[in-house]
C-alpha cells in the first residue's frame, strides 16, 4: 500500500510551536520519514504548490516523497488524477480529513483514511513492530541427545562439583 498524505491538511491540523510556514513543513517532513523509515511504509506527502512555480516538483527525503504540484492544482486535483491514472487504484491509500475528496476518491477504487484514522493505524503498527512474540520452538529428538551429550562431556571434563 502507498499512502499519499494531504500535506497541508495535517500541517494546519496540528497547532505548533514553530512560526514560519516552512518550518512546520520540514519538521512535518522530517516526522514523517522517520514514520516511513521505522515502519517501512511507502509514503509521498503533498503539498500545495506555494510558491506558484509552473511545474509540479518531485524529491525525496531519505525514505519520504515529496510532491509540490504544479501552480492553479491543488492537492486534492493531484490525488483525483493519482486515483484516475493508476493503473492499480486499488494500491493507493489517500490521508485527508477533507470528506468530499475522500468520496471521490473511493469512488475512483482508492482507499482513504482520515488524519484520525491514520494516527490509529500507525500507533497499531508502531505497537505491533515492538511487541515481540515468544519463539515457539520444540527441539527434535536429535537436537536433545546432541544437547544432552555436550552436557554429559562438559560435567565429566569439569567435575560435577565445579559444573
Amino acid at each position: 500500500m502507498h499512502y499519499w498524505i494531504d500535506g497541508y491538511n495535517l500541517l494546519f491540523r496540528h497547532p505548533s510551536s514553530l512560526r514560519s510556514l516552512e518550518e512546520k513543513r520540514k519538521s512535518l517532513i522530517r516526522q514523517l520519514n522517520s514514520l516511513a523509515k521505522a515502519l517501512h511504509l511507502q509514503i509521498c506527502v503533498v503539498f500545495d504548490n506555494q510558491a506558484q512555480e509552473e511545474l509540479e516538483r518531485k524529491s525525496h527525503y531519505d525514505h519520504l516523497e515529496i510532491v509540490f504540484t504544479s501552480r492553479g492544482k491543488s492537492a486534492d486535483d493531484f490525488f483525483v488524477e493519482l486515483a484516475e491514472t493508476s493503473p492499480c487504484p486499488k494500491n493507493l491509500c489517500i490521508v485527508t480529513s477533507d470528506q468530499e475528496l475522500s468520496r471521490k476518491i473511493r469512488a475512483l477504487g482508492s482507499k482513504t483514511l482520515s488524519l484520525s484514522e491514520f494516527y490509529d493505524f500507525i500507533s497499531k503498527k508502531s505497537q505491533k513492530k515492538y511487541v515481540t512474540q515468544p519463539l515457539e520452538y520444540t527441539p527434535s529428538k536429535q537436537e536433545i541427545q546432541r544437547l544432552q551429550t555436550i552436557f554429559e562431556q562438559r560435567l565429566l571434563e569439569n567435575g560435577e562439583n565445579n559444573f
